[in-house]
């Protein structure tokens, strides 16, 4: 039986909580610190528009929360790095949602990433990232798409993009890496018995012009075992760009196989932006096997400062036995200050 939703407020709240204990902690230098110094803090508002063409219906979405990103501090070098993304959020008539929702018109406190990655003295010793975290996993690993319309298929890949836990990261000289172990509870601090997600990724630096990634990925979610096997490459051309990824592994013990593949363009500062993709996922059976191809075309554009403007339409060639093509054209405004 579902929690109230108050109670699974209470329970991301003491985890908050948990993390700024953790902090107090580990240096008590850091309750005397200037909490200006090293702080990123924004106010994050948007609304977004979907059209479902062949359901001939059309929802929303609202959003306002807070970005925050803060890094501590003492006379012998940063301790860790605080980040917390907490927006309350607003559907309406939002037929297609994450799984959280209860329905199509819920509003819910949503947590994206809430995490302090401790960083330890010495240039091998990992760093160890608690709270709400991002799945290290493919192509969503390295590039941020939270609060977009831009993305990797990571729910449909994983079944899960973010959730409660640890794991252990570094980025040394010529590779970075991160392993979780999380909960498998999404938003809730308190899965269902039985859940868990382990997750990992091995890559180059993010911020060479070739990136090359393999992840690993087992988890157990409302009675479904995945497995995956994931290979990710960036490539870039100036201000032009090659993104795919291959992921192989099963559900259940049925073969699954996804891959993906993007073109797209960057402006020199790297905000606005031009894509397209297309993804194809084959679910192998003892009988036959299904197929799902689809596209997405989209652009996000930063046309004034703090604000982003965002369009995408994306659309099914090809699609799994008793569903049907799906054609969903969104659109989305943004504003940080």
């Amino acid at each position: 039986m579902s929690k109230p939703t108050g109670i699974t407020y209470l329970q991301k709240t003491f985890g908050l909580i948990f993390v700024t204990a953790t902090i107090s902690f580990i240096s008590p230098v850091m309750a005397l610190q200037n909490l200006h110094t090293n702080l990123r803090a924004s106010v994050d508002v948007s609304s977004k528009v979907v059209d479902y063409r062949a359901q001939n219906q059309t929802g929303s979405s609202h959003i306002v929360g807070i970005d925050l990103h803060k890094v501590f501090s003492h006379k012998n070098g940063d301790v860790g790095t605080l980040i917390l993304q907490a927006y309350m959020t607003k559907l309406d008539n939002q037929v297609q949602h994450p799984g959280f929702f209860k329905d199509k018109d819920d509003e819910q406190l949503v947590y994206r990433i809430v995490s302090f990655n401790l960083t330890p003295k010495g240039k091998t010793l990992p760093n160890l990232k608690l709270g709400h975290i991002e799945l290290p996993y493919g192509l969503e690993h390295t590039i941020n798409t939270n609060g977009t319309l831009y993305g990797f298929q990571q729910g449909s890949i994983l079944g899960i993009k973010a959730d409660w836990g640890m794991s252990l990261n570094k980025q040394m000289q010529m590779f970075e890496y991160e392993f979780s172990a999380t909960r498998g509870g999404g938003q809730d601090i308190a899965p269902d018995k039985g859940n868990y997600v382990y997750a990992a990724r091995i890559g180059s630096l993010r911020d060479n012009n070739q990136v090359v990634g393999i992840s690993l990925y087992e988890s157990s979610l409302q009675g479904i075992t995945r497995r995956r096997v994931g290979l990710d490459l960036q490539h870039y051309w100036g201000i032009y760009g090659l993104f795919g990824q291959i992921d192989v592994g099963e559900d259940n013990g049925e073969d699954v196989r996804h891959q993906m593949v993007e073109l797209n363009w960057r402006d020199s500062r790297e905000i606005s932006r031009a894509y397209l993709q297309t993804f194809r996922f084959t679910k192998e059976f003892s009988t036959q096997n299904e197929v799902r191809q689809g596209y997405a075309l989209g652009l996000q554009i930063d046309f004034i400062r703090q604000w982003d403007l965002s369009a995408q339409y994306k659309w099914d060639s090809q699609v799994f036995s008793a569903k049907s093509k799906q054609k969903i054209l969104s659109a989305q405004v943004r504003y940080r200050f």
